[in-house]
């Protein structure tokens, strides 16, 4: 037998397996009962998922920024930072730093 006599072969008995097997269908209305659910089921709110995500993101970030504030507030920086410069991290700038061309401020290597 060849490739095609095979498969004429399974495509006939295929055939004959589908006209033995009952056509079933859904009860009159199916299509309309189906769309009545959906347009009157409720989808679920953008704004309630992002309150949600918010809610659950909220106490780990502020638990972070305090302990960044406390760590710059701890760290040895120069005498002269306000606390507000302390807790920010802000190092200050001095005109030697600003014309150091290698300086941190320049993205040179320390």
């Amino acid at each position: 037998m060849s490739e095609n006599e095979l498969f004429v072969a399974k495509r006939e008995r295929l055939e004959a397996l589908l006209r033995g097997v009952p056509r079933g269908s859904f009860r009159p209305g199916f299509a309309e009962r189906v769309l009545a659910r959906i347009t009157s089921a409720e989808a679920p709110r953008l704004s309630a998922a992002l309150a949600l995500g918010f809610r659950r993101l909220v106490p780990a970030a502020l638990v972070i920024i305090l302990a960044l504030l406390v760590h710059n507030l701890l760290a040895d920086g120069p005498e002269t930072q306000s606390v507000l410069e302390a807790a920010l991290g802000i190092q200050p700038v001095t005109l030697e730093v600003a014309y150091d061309l290698e300086s941190a401020l320049y993205g040179a290597e320390p």
